[in-house]
């Protein structure tokens, strides 16, 4: 049997490619839950970075040092900086953008000490059949026949 022999450019290209596949951190979803306490200093971690860690959990700070932990639903950030509705699991569970249909909605005027009611049947245009817009009224926001001019 030959002895095998592996040469020194591919040694250094396999070198490379295992510190580059190392320097890639992926940072997943969503927020780590707040830790109760400051943590201690000799805390032991369980992980480093949120690759480390299976599924959706991200790797977070905690008192007694870092672990796996799923997001903290009331934490997530949308790129907006507000607060997310709901998550998603992959990109094809997540709505698309809602398109706004034609026309303006009739125009709201509230009477003095009403205070809005908070039974809305639409959230945006996208959920209203037709032609119809998802309008504020005084009762929440319903699918009402848009003003065309």
């Amino acid at each position: 049997m030959k002895p095998c022999r592996i040469s020194v450019s591919v040694l250094m290209y396999l070198s490379f490619a295992s510190s580059c596949l190392e320097a890639a951190v992926f940072v997943k979803a969503g927020l780590c839950p707040l830790p109760a306490e400051d943590p201690l200093p000799n805390g032991i971690s369980r992980c480093n970075h949120d690759n480390d860690c299976d599924g959706k959990k991200k790797c977070c700070p905690t008192i007694i040092g870092r672990a796996c932990m799923l997001p903290d639903s009331d934490r997530v950030l949308c790129p907006d900086g507000k607060t997310a509705e709901r998550t998603c699991s992959d990109d094809d569970d997540c709505p698309q953008k809602p398109t706004e249909k034609p026309g303006r909605c009739p125009s709201l005027v509230t009477p003095e000490r009403w205070s809005e009611a908070g039974d809305d049947h639409c959230n945006d245009d996208d959920e209203c059949q037709g032609s119809r817009k998802c309008c504020k009224t005084l009762l929440g926001s319903r699918c009402l026949l848009p003003i065309l001019k």
